[in-house]
């Protein structure tokens, strides 16, 4: 597998390339020093990363298990959960929302975005993104009636989730970039999910016409009292970063499994097609050709006959060792490339100086 590293050596000159080996030589402490230096960098970066993937599953979940098959909004107000990253075969790259709810009776979509922690000077840059996802949904309606809903929308709402302690600032910042989006408090130490508006009547009139609270008037009066909730509804999105795919398809097959250590192409397949359920084969086959590729990758799997055998170092933790593994394996490529960097540009520099001697002559 060719690394960021080694796409930057092939394009090197031949005599960048002796330039390069020869500075590795005569630093070589100086290397090892610098890699040490952004391996740990990398691996607390990645481990931020993760915790943050992690509160972001916990506060979608949040937002979609009421709305689940035997959920209670379900139930009270007919809206329910259709899928989350809902724009996802669209485009993997394209701004997309977190998780979209529909009621069939009055033909409303919900589109969600939510936020499982978010600091004061997040709220404006975020504010705006949800601006710009409101744009991408509304330029696709034809696709979301089509392909997703299969029916004809007739209202489109808008949600960001977010903790209690921004609520009202994130209402504020809303309301003067006057966009139709209700906000959502989400109380984790709690499990309570609660439609935030600003206290007085008026405000509140004037929040309904801008699209800023629920027109659905039972939805509205359910989310106005604390509504309990989960955060175990959804292990995967499309969206999850490729350590939260491994882990959770990987530990998953290999429980369903009826081998100790061996799980098939069929298992991990299986276990996309019960968490991503809405999405096309197509869609789930290549996320379970990048599962495999990345399990491979971090020498997690092996592949022997058709079969893959996972090799695990903790015999109580699969999902830890992934993503051991995986951190590892990533901070260790980023620093070969950021420090070899470092050193190609120091071996150019000295050719540079060594060509312009030479012009003098």
């Amino acid at each position: 597998m060719n690394t960021e590293r080694d796409k930057l050596l092939e394009e090197l000159t031949e005599g960048e390339k002796v330039e390069y080996e020869k500075l590795l030589k005569e630093k070589k402490k100086e290397y090892e020093k610098l890699m040490k230096e952004k391996i740990e960098e990398n691996k607390n970066r990645l481990n931020t990363a993760f915790e943050e993937d992690k509160l972001h599953r916990i506060a979608v979940n949040m937002c979609c298990y009421p709305f689940c098959s035997n959920g209670y909004l379900k139930e009270k107000t007919g809206y329910f959960f259709i899928r989350a990253d809902p724009l996802y075969e669209l485009g993997r790259y394209l701004s997309d929302f977190d998780f979209l709810l529909y009621n069939p009776m009055s033909n409303v979509a919900i589109f969600g975005e939510a936020k499982g922690s978010l600091s004061s000077h997040q709220v404006n840059s975020e504010v705006s993104d949800v601006s710009k996802k409101i744009n991408v949904v509304e330029s696709n309606k034809e696709y979301i009636e089509n392909e997703i809903i299969g029916d004809q929308i007739k209202k489109f709402e808008y949600v960001l989730a977010v903790p209690p302690y921004s609520d009202q600032k994130v209402i504020s910042e809303i309301r003067k970039k006057l966009l139709p989006v209700s906000v959502w408090s989400l109380d984790m130490g709690n499990r309570k999910l609660t439609l935030k508006t600003f206290t007085d009547r008026e405000n509140r009139l004037t929040e309904t016409v801008a699209g800023q609270v629920h027109s659905d008037s039972k939805l509205k009066s359910e989310l106005f009292d604390d509504v309990d909730t989960e955060d175990k509804f959804l292990d995967l999105f499309p969206r999850s970063p490729p350590f939260t795919k491994i882990s959770k398809c990987l530990v998953t097959a290999k429980a369903l499994s009826d081998s100790t250590n061996a799980i098939s192409r069929e298992n991990i397949l299986d276990v996309i097609d019960k968490m991503l359920y809405y999405l096309t084969d197509e869609t789930k086959q290549t996320i379970c050709e990048e599962i495999i590729k990345g399990g491979i990758d971090i020498e997690i799997l092996h592949e022997e006959e058709g079969r893959y055998t996972i090799k695990s170092e903790y015999s109580d933790s699969l999902e830890q060792d992934i993503l051991d593994k995986w951190i590892d394996k990533r901070s260790t490529e980023k620093a070969e490339f950021e420090v070899s960097s470092v050193f190609i540009k120091e071996a150019k520099e000295i050719i540079q100086k060594r060509k312009s001697v030479w012009e003098k002559y």
